[in-house]
């Protein structure tokens, strides 16, 4: 499968990593798209990773979605187009190995990201390591 991952933070960079792992070929998009991005996968412009990409994985914040679209809405026709609040975002995600957790839709976005300032203030604890993650139990 040809997957386009905008983004090339933690999210988009694991998720695009684990994906060429397992077979996928995997492109990012970013603005200033340019050199090699998580397990060796090209970097683009947006517009270009989103041109050679069957699945779309938006995996920006809930604001720079909107943007993504607004300015490449005709690109991503016919394309899967995923993001967190996507059943296939999960199958994906799952596929990795990791457990995915559907915070709610977009508009749950303001709850999710209340959450950076506690991380922050660990990572400060922490004597600045960010390799700090906040668990989910069940």
């Amino acid at each position: 499968m040809k997957i386009a991952v905008i983004g090339t933070g933690h999210i988009g960079g694991t998720l695009g990593q684990r994906w060429r792992a397992a077979g996928h070929e995997v492109a990012y998009g970013a603005r200033e798209g340019s050199g090699t991005g998580a397990g060796g996968a090209p970097v683009l412009p947006i517009g270009d990773a989103i041109a050679r990409a069957e699945v779309v994985l938006l995996a920006v914040p809930g604001g720079a979605v909107a943007e993504v679209v607004a300015a490449h809405g005709a690109a991503l026709t016919g394309k899967v187009v995923i993001d967190a609040a996507n059943r296939m975002a999960e199958d994906l995600i799952a596929a990795v190995g990791l457990e995915p957790v559907f915070a709610g839709d977009a508009g749950a976005s303001a709850t999710v990201d209340a959450l950076l300032p506690l991380w922050f203030a660990l990572v400060r604890r922490n004597d600045g390591n960010r390799r700090v993650a906040l668990r989910i139990t069940r």
